[in-house]
């Protein structure tokens, strides 16, 4: 029995440590940007901070994983930021991910991307997009 408890705990024990580490990979800052974990294996940019100026370069790795994605209104009202540069390991863009960004004026969007919304450049009237 006393075997057979000890296993247990050592079983729990790991369970818990692995449920930290995840934990600890889901979500967090780098720099200026605010990041997510998406089903393990990618991370999405969420947000940027208020505030931010000059130019944003988005990062291809995190934690050794790849960035694919900016989600909805992550860069929403940075009227400071003059360009954003995002690696060829993004493949989408969301809805209204740009928004009312006044001082952009350049955007470098890789090739891979394959989803980006319509209404991603919002009332960006000086923005120049580099494909």
């Amino acid at each position: 029995m006393l075997p057979k408890l000890k296993s247990q705990c050592i079983l729990l024990i790991r369970f818990l440590i692995m449920g930290i580490l995840i934990s600890k990979l889901s979500a967090g800052t780098l720099g200026v940007l605010t990041y997510e974990i998406i089903g393990g294996t990618e991370f999405e940019i969420t947000d940027c901070a208020y505030g931010t100026a000059g130019a944003v370069v988005v990062p291809d790795l995190i934690e050794g994983l790849p960035v694919t994605s900016i989600d909805d209104y992550a860069f929403s009202y940075l009227i400071d930021v003059t360009s954003i540069t995002m690696p060829a390991s993004i493949s989408s863009i969301g809805n209204r991910a740009f928004p009312n960004c006044s001082k952009l004026t350049s955007v470098e969007i890789p090739a891979s991307v394959t989803s980006i919304s319509r209404s991603t450049f919002n009332n960006c009237s000086g923005s120049r997009r580099r494909l």
